[in-house]
């Protein structure tokens, strides 16, 4: 009896989130592997939403990270971005991305490793300041306020809100400091292509109460949301 209470709470959790749709169209291929495109996030229903959403990049995809805990946010990669879930249209398995470094010549090394820490140390001050701001006393809690409240969409009721992004499936950079990058081995097939975004319901204790109540009318969003497909051939 218990499970199938269960079952039935998840049902209906996950049809009330569908409300919220992501949509993604190519605008144009610009090389392989390589496209732009136009991503909507519409609100369907009448009620006011809010939920984290980093319009800087992609996430790819690997099992450990997907949907993960709160607390590894401080991890190098772009927690809030939408997934890069692809697989092979006969297949049903995602494909897990692959990391490497960035490929950078010597004569230019030394001066993007200075660019890094310059970076991150502009990051750091953003960051004391952000906890004398906002009267937070840990520096962690304060990294994971910022980035949540620097990329929290606000939604009204029926509001739909779209934006252009590049995406390279050949190389996807984890952060704007980070020396990494995730890519996608493909083969010569037919690939489906979808966007995740996964939001954690613990993510928004780390709201202050001033923050909570600035954002009182507005339901905070949890669950998945699942994104229209892309079919394409990698090397086509």
């Amino acid at each position: 009896m218990k499970k199938l209470l269960l079952l039935l709470i998840l049902s209906f959790s996950t049809l009330y989130n569908s409300q919220i749709k992501l949509y993604f169209s190519v605008q144009k291929k610009i090389n392989f592997g390589k496209y732009l495109l136009k991503l909507t996030i519409l609100n369907e229903t009448n009620d006011f939403y809010a939920l984290p959403l980093d319009k800087s990049g992609f996430k790819a995809y690997y099992s450990s990270e997907y949907c993960e805990d709160q607390n590894n946010i401080n991890s190098s990669y772009r927690y809030f971005s939408p997934s890069i879930m692809i697989k092979e249209t006969s297949k049903n398995e995602f494909l897990e991305a692959s990391s490497r470094m960035l490929d950078i010549v010597d004569d230019q090394h030394d001066s993007y490793m200075r660019k890094v820490e310059l970076n991150k140390k502009d990051k750091e001050k953003k960051l004391f300041n952000w906890m004398y701001k906002n009267d937070i006393d840990n520096l962690l809690c304060a990294q994971k306020n910022f980035y949540l409240i620097n990329n929290i969409l606000m939604l009204k009721p029926k509001e739909n809100v779209s934006y252009n992004i590049e995406l390279d499936v050949n190389e996807i950079l984890r952060s704007e400091i980070s020396t990494t990058y995730d890519y996608y081995i493909l083969g010569f097939n037919n690939y489906s292509l979808s966007l995740d975004i996964c939001i954690e319901k613990n993510i928004y204790l780390d709201l202050t109460k001033e923050q909570k109540i600035k954002l009182k009318k507005y339901k905070l969003f949890n669950g998945i949301i699942k994104s229209n497909n892309f079919s394409f051939d990698a090397y086509k």
